[in-house]
């Protein structure tokens, strides 16, 4: 979190001096003590974040694997006419506490291939299988599934955040700063949404609802500001443009007293001829 707190402070710079960098990691280590302090927030549960991630590998993994092997079952039935299912109920309990990792849970299964989700009773659920043979392993699958399904969108979310990052320091036009900058807000609120369903943690959707304000609000600022120095500089260039056109169709009265006294020699050579 104080890393993440620093990287949004240099990003609103936009510049890198010992200057910014030295007020902003005292800025960073106030918010961090504040978020410590007042949000039920530690180095624990964020050490905690870094040790989970490698179950998003393994997730992903068992994730693909199971819908290949379920659709290639489904697949079978339906191009066999000799082969008849054989549905079955799959009854299982889990240790989940939530009713929204409940939920998840139980759209996790649904996703699969050959298998329904069709009653969650506390901790007890009742999955319908079109065959018998797509019912094996579930009780052993399901669980490590949906862990690791969070840890791969964290993951994946996580990864498109340096993506941003780095766009919003790249540029090259200030807008692609900006939506950059947007991008990667959206993407920081969706993370700690996640992390509040995995980690069972309810006070990270109030963070979510205030990094969300503080976003929209930065966004808005910075758009003003942009928006304000494009119509400055064009109303300049307009003007410059004016004047420069009338200085082109206009003659000063210095150059119009030396093109008369040079043409008055002239005619009074010509008088006197």
């Amino acid at each position: 979190m104080f890393l993440l707190f620093f990287a949004v402070w240099l990003i609103l710079n936009g510049k890198v001096t010992v200057e910014i960098c030295l007020l902003g990691i005292v800025i960073s280590a106030a918010l961090f003590y504040f978020a410590c302090r007042f949000m039920e927030y530690s180095l624990k549960k964020e050490l905690l974040v870094f040790r989970l991630i490698p179950l998003c590998v393994r997730y992903f993994w068992v994730l693909v694997k199971e819908i290949v092997k379920a659709n290639v079952c489904v697949l079978k039935i339906i191009l066999s006419p000799e082969l008849q299912p054989e549905p079955a109920f799959v009854y299982f309990d889990t240790e989940l506490r939530t009713g929204m990792t409940k939920m998840v849970l139980a759209n996790s299964i649904t996703l699969t291939p050959g298998t329904i989700t069709v009653s969650v009773e506390g901790g007890r659920f009742c999955v319908h299988c079109l065959d018998r043979e797509l019912a094996e392993g579930t009780m052993d699958v399901i669980g490590h599934a949906y862990d690791m399904l969070l840890t791969a969108a964290v993951i994946v979310l996580a990864v498109l955040v340096i993506f941003s990052i780095i766009r919003s320091v790249l540029g090259p036009r200030i807008a692609d700063r900006i939506i950059a900058i947007n991008m990667t807000g959206t993407m920081i609120i969706m993370i700690i949404a996640i992390l509040s369903v995995y980690l069972d943690e309810n006070y990270l959707v109030d963070i979510c609802l205030i990094y969300a304000m503080i976003s929209f609000l930065g966004v808005v600022v910075l758009c003003k500001v942009y928006t304000g120095v494009y119509l400055q500089k064009r109303n300049q260039k307009a003007t410059l443009e004016a004047i420069e056109k009338n200085l082109a169709g206009q003659v000063t009265p210095l150059e119009e007293s030396m093109e008369t006294g040079t043409r008055n020699p002239g005619d009074g050579e010509g008088e006197r001829s």
